[in-house]
């Protein structure tokens, strides 16, 4: 980034400017008002969504990280024109063409979906269009760490709010169905067909426009079907900028327009709108709307906007004063300070470069780690095995990494975490551990526990930001899957973890350990009489598994560590199950 060109808005928590680089490239810049709490957490995040930005319907990310000042910034591309902006020219898209765009942005949604992250702000003012017919999604600073915008809902916000992937399927499908001529309901209304779009994509709209998000589809399927569909190249009625528009930070110079217009708007009931397009100043228009007058515009140095037609969409360029508010009211939520950014304070950004590797460019193929649940004797890896000798050769055993791991946001902190698998191959034991690893102060840190007694992991796979282990489980404390018995006693199993007060958990289907509890052919499970406190590791101060369990029962013939520690498998009064670590007496 080479220089500031003008501001375009602020809110609370940062400020948005226009910027350019040395060749005059138009950007984005935002930075944060307030000093980062985690520099370390908010530029491990900057890289991942600067990685991410390789996906060719993702906004470019250039720059990012923390400047001297201690905030943090984010400098992205831009485009001339956004979704919003099309659909209120005098000739906005196709059917046809909506369709394609939203496909573009599912698609870019699965991919941050995949990588454990969610957007948070998917509407049509942060969906650019290039003039090449370029579809790329924007406004990742909307959710960021350090500088999140507050939440304010809207009419592409899910009834859940933006808790995770299934609310950005919620906010893209909506884009789709206002795009294409329809209204979203504000109660549980059925969501109609419309006309001249094929029933099959209107169907799986009101698929993922469902009120639950857990029967939603995912950004992939709804992909998928709107990229078969044969949708016909209908005529869509130019829209007031009023239906289209979002309470988001600008991702373009040209969006503030119809943003500010939703405020003014949304605030009295007049037709704000319909004066920005006529040319009249915006802030004339929101000082009218707050009743201010000629003379509050006047204080606000507002300058006159022009505008102009660029690629068939609407371009409204326009410079903002200092100090303009507008408070609004926008489906039914209160937002209050909607402003424009003023000139103060501006830092610029240092050189943070990128490409520096969050958790994806960790070498786990050759990483030390401390053995889970065992010895604690620390093991290093070399090309993905490690061997470890004893003078009794019967004590000798091997860890091997198998297969690439899975990265998502374990523990919510905004930067990737990993899931991998190792294989323990002694000489009467054969055994497979999930293990996770944090980002944490720039680099990867070993969770302390780790899922043990699998016979065999299948695959890892991120599902809603929390990864899903496929594959057959035993019970840790057994002969592990050395043996044909032993293999055939495994149960198949899918899970998902995730991180729990700095644990790892399984999360689904019931919370619990990640180890597994399955009873070994020919032994039975015992209950517990005793009163015991289940807890995801095999220690005093681990997370307990908190729940009312009308079962815990332990296999009898299993050891007990030294501690007295063993692995019961708990049963939730509707009948789902999980593994927790509990301590017996005997």
């Amino acid at each position: 980034m080479d220089r500031i060109v003008r501001p375009l808005g602020e809110d609370s928590a940062a400020a948005t400017y226009e910027a350019a680089d040395a060749a005059g490239r138009r950007l984005i810049y935002t930075v944060g008002k307030n000093a980062a709490a985690d520099p370390e957490g908010y530029r491990a995040w900057a890289r991942a969504v600067a990685e991410l930005s390789a996906h060719p319907n993702i906004v470019d990310v250039t720059l990012g990280g923390v400047g001297a000042d201690g905030r943090p910034f984010l400098v992205s591309g831009t485009a001339e024109r956004t979704l919003s902006e099309l659909l209120t020219a005098s000739s906005p898209p196709s059917a046809d063409v909506v369709v394609h765009v939203v496909a573009k942005v599912a698609d870019a949604l699965e991919a941050v979906h995949a990588r454990g992250f969610r957007h948070g702000a998917v509407c049509p003012s942060t969906i650019l269009l290039d003039g090449d017919g370029a579809v790329r999604l924007a406004g990742f600073d909307t959710r960021a760490p350090e500088m999140a915008a507050p939440v304010v809902p809207g009419a592409f916000t899910a009834p859940e709010g933006q808790s995770g992937p299934p609310s950005d399927v919620y906010a893209l499908a909506a884009t789709a169905y206002v795009a294409l001529g329809g209204t979203i309901p504000y109660a549980a209304a059925p969501i109609e067909d419309l006309p001249g779009v094929p029933v099959e994509i209107t169907g799986m709209l009101r698929a993922a426009l469902h009120p639950d998000p857990g029967v939603r589809p995912g950004a992939g399927l709804l992909r998928d079907s709107l990229s078969r569909s044969n949708t016909p190249a209908g005529v869509i009625a130019s829209m007031d900028p009023s239906r289209v528009g979002s309470p988001v930070r600008p991702v373009n110079d040209t969006v503030v327009s119809i943003n500010l217009a939703v405020a003014g708007a949304a605030a009295t009931g007049i037709a704000a709108t319909a004066g920005i397009l006529a040319g009249k100043a915006a802030p004339v228009l929101l000082a009218q709307a707050t009743g201010q007058g000629t003379a509050g515009a006047a204080a606000v140095q507002s300058t006159a906007a022009a505008t102009t037609a660029k690629g068939g969409g609407l371009a409204l360029v326009w410079k903002i004063g200092i100090g303009v508010t507008a408070a609004a009211v926008v489906a039914g939520a209160a937002v209050v300070g909607i402003q424009v950014a003023n000139d103060e304070g501006i830092a610029a950004p240092p050189e943070v470069s990128l490409s520096q590797p969050p958790m994806r460019g960790v070498d786990f193929a050759s990483i030390s780690f401390v053995e889970p649940n065992r010895s604690g004797d620390t093991i290093q890896l070399a090309a993905g095995t490690a061997e470890v000798k004893h003078e009794n050769v019967y004590d000798d055993y091997t860890w091997t990494l198998k297969g690439d791991p899975a990265y998502a946001d374990l523990d919510g902190d905004a930067d990737l975490d990993a899931v991998l698998v190792m294989e323990h191959l002694a000489y009467e034991y054969a055994g497979v551990y999930v293990m996770a690893w944090l980002w944490e102060d720039g680099k990867a840190v070993q969770a302390p526990n780790a899922g043990e007694g699998m016979c065999a992991v299948d695959g890892l796979k991120v599902v809603d930001g929390l990864v899903q282990v496929t594959g057959k489980g035993l019970n840790p404390h057994r002969t592990g899957c050395f043996y044909e018995p032993a293999k055939e006693s495994a149960v198949e199993e899918t899970f998902t973890v995730g991180m729990r007060d700095g644990y790892l958990a399984q999360i689904a289907p019931a919370f619990g350990s990640p180890d597994r509890c399955n009873a070994f052919e020919g032994t039975q499970l015992v209950d517990v009489l005793e009163p015991v406190t289940p807890r995801l590791a095999p220690k005093d101060d681990a997370p307990a598994v908190e729940g009312e369990f009308p079962s815990i029962a332990y296999d009898y013939g299993e050891w007990l560590n030294s501690d007295g520690w063993t692995n019961a498998r708990l049963t939730y009064p509707d009948e789902s199950v999980a593994c927790g670590w509990i301590k017996l007496e005997h």
